[in-house]
C-alpha cells in the first residue's frame, strides 16, 4: 500500500510531503535485505517493524518552491524505487 502524507509547519501550507508504503510479509524481510537496499538506493530510507514487515519511506520539501518538472520527477523516483523494493524484498 502507497501513501502520501502531507505535511505542515507554524504556516498554514503544506510545506513537506512523505511518499509511503508498508507491505505485510509472512516472514517479514532480514536486516540485511533493509541494509542492502538503503546502501544502493540514494533518496528513499528503507526499515522493517515490529513485525520485520518492510517499509519504504521518501521526503520530499516544498521550501522555497518547487516546479512541476521536479515535482514529477520525484514521482519517477518513487514509482522507480517502489519497483526496486519490491523486488529486493520478494513482493
Amino acid at each position: 500500500m502507497t501513501w502520501i502524507i502531507p505535511f505542515r509547519s507554524a504556516r498554514p501550507t503544506c510545506n513537506s510531503i512523505q511518499f509511503y508504503a508498508g507491505y505485510d510479509l509472512d516472514q517479514g524481510t532480514s536486516a540485511q535485505v533493509i541494509n542492502t537496499f538503503n546502501r544502493e538506493w540514494r533518496f528513499a530510507k528503507a526499515y522493517y517493524d515490529d513485525e520485520k514487515d518492510p517499509i519504504l519511506k521518501l521526503d520530499l520539501s516544498f521550501v522555497g518552491g518547487v516546479s512541476r518538472g521536479a515535482f514529477e520527477d520525484y514521482l519517477d523516483i518513487w514509482e522507480t524505487t517502489v519497483a526496486e523494493f519490491e523486488t529486493a524484498i520478494g513482493w
